[in-house]
């Protein structure tokens, strides 16, 4: 009996040392602490010699507030900081060309020259805080997002605007969305415009609309969504959902959904243990990465929805993720301030079941 007991104690003591011997193995390549606070979002430019963060706030335990909102430029090669002039924001996004960025702080959004540091546009008192920004494929059109209070007590909607950078005027208001704005995303050829919205963890969904008629195209229904990314040939989307897999089920797990943009209904979900805060897509359209609220930073296959890579124990709060543009790198961001450059040949293969973090917990 004694020795059973000792069996069964070595046994499950090897379990619970080989996630940490296997985490412990897979290292970053490049790591380096870009902001004080969070680093919420990392951009790299089309030539990939240019890497953008945005740093973010968040309360410590002890209820002090720590980080900034500063936005930083670095050399992708070696993640050496490069002079910028000083800006701060809640939102930022690259125009494709890599030549500009916009930066959305408080009412205003300012679109800067990346070489030059300087104003190219500004977009001044809008009337409540602008959440979102993203460039059109041809940088002419800029959207903004933001929430509004909505028809219910205590609600809000997401309401979207198109700019002509051009001319510095309003193109077209977008209806409002259910929920808060969360995300916003034009597709490859700048047709369509995703607007996601999210109220954690039940309202909220991706509406896509036909920018040059300013309808609905279509609507993906999520039960809410923090994220977005298009494909790089336009014909899916992934959506880090917080809500139903199965819409019998109370409480479903948060997922990816990855959605056909021209059938206009769903490929595939690909289960997450904690909520999805960020996505992307591989050069080549064939994995989307997915980091969540809890460190799990995961690989999944587009066309079959099956996981292939998972990085365990990452810091709390993956908060943004980018691939290099040549495909072998990936950028991972976390609420430690971090950029984690991670080689794609060495990333672990995924478990057995096809769920992150391997079983339920």
């Amino acid at each position: 009996m004694k020795q059973a007991t000792c069996t069964w104690i070595i046994a499950w003591a090897f379990l619970l040392v080989m996630p940490v011997l296997s985490a412990q193995e897979i290292l970053p390549r490049l790591k380096f602490k870009a902001h004080s606070g969070s680093t919420r979002t990392v951009l790299i430019t089309a030539d990939d010699k240019f890497l953008i963060t945005l740093g973010g706030e968040y309360l410590k335990n002890d209820g002090k507030l720590v980080g900034d909102r500063s936005v930083k430029l670095w050399e992708f090669a070696t993640g050496e900081q490069r002079d910028f002039p000083m800006l701060n924001g809640q939102s930022i996004a690259l125009s494709r060309d890599g030549r500009k960025i916009a930066v959305a702080d408080d009412n205003s959004v300012r679109v800067v020259d990346l070489h030059t540091g300087k104003d190219l546009a500004t977009i001044n008192e809008n009337a409540v805080p602008v959440v979102c920004v993203a460039f059109s494929p041809d940088g002419k059109t800029l959207a903004m997002g933001w929430s509004n209070d909505g028809p219910k007590p205590g609600g809000k909607v997401g309401v979207a605007q198109l700019w002509d950078l051009a001319t510095g005027k309003p193109i077209a208001t977008l209806e409002p969305s259910r929920g808060p704005m969360r995300e916003l995303a034009f597709s490859p050829d700048g047709k369509l415009l995703a607007v996601a919205t999210q109220t954690f963890p039940s309202i909220g969904d991706v509406r896509f609309w036909d920018v040059s008629a300013g309808k609905v195209h279509s609507t993906l229904e999520a039960g809410g969504v923090d994220c977005i990314a298009f494909s790089p040939d336009g014909k899916m989307l992934a959506a880090g959902c917080g809500g139903r897999l199965d819409r019998s089920k109370k409480d479903p797990p948060s997922h990816v959904r990855l959605w056909d943009v021209v059938a206009a209904n769903s490929i595939h979900s690909c289960r997450h243990e904690f909520r999805v805060m960020c996505l992307a897509f591989s050069p080549d359209g064939k994995k989307v990465a997915a980091g969540s609220e809890l460190g799990e930073l995961a690989l999944w296959d587009s066309a079959t929805g099956k996981l292939c890579c998972y990085v365990p124990d990452q810091p709390w709060y993956v908060l943004s993720v980018v691939f290099a543009m040549d495909g072998k790198t990936l950028v991972s961001t976390n609420r430690d301030g971090e950029v984690c450059y991670w080689d794609m040949a060495k990333l672990p293969k995924g478990n057995a079941d096809n769920q992150v973090g391997g079983t339920k917990r």
